[in-house]
């Protein structure tokens, strides 16, 4: 009788996880018609700020920061968990180039 209960956990589960995602979908609508809506204004205002961050910091300050974010990555990577956080990190990134559907 355990696996029975254990199924019926399951369902509920599945439906409280399908729900959320439609509440979310629901809240975040307003803001992804924006970003769809003024996406050339985001891409040349995003270029314009990293051109300014690039010619306003020195390149030693470039360097500091490019050596800190690759010894974090080798850090992480050293750990047992690190392949594991990678490939999950694939894995959801996978299907990112395509385009939603309408029942994402």
């Amino acid at each position: 009788m355990k696996w029975i209960e254990d199924r019926k956990a399951v369902a509920i589960a599945e439906r409280r996880l399908v729900l959320t995602r439609r509440k979310y979908r629901e809240d975040t609508r307003w803001l992804q018609a924006s970003i769809r809506q003024h996406r050339s204004a985001i891409i040349v205002t995003s270029g314009l700020v990293g051109g300014t961050m690039a010619a306003a910091l020195p390149l030693r300050a470039w360097l500091r920061t490019g050596i800190a974010m690759l010894s974090m990555g080798m850090a992480i990577a050293r750990t047992p968990l690190g392949p594991l956080a990678l490939g999950a990190f694939f894995a959801r990134n996978a299907g990112a180039d395509k385009p939603p559907t309408q029942n994402d």
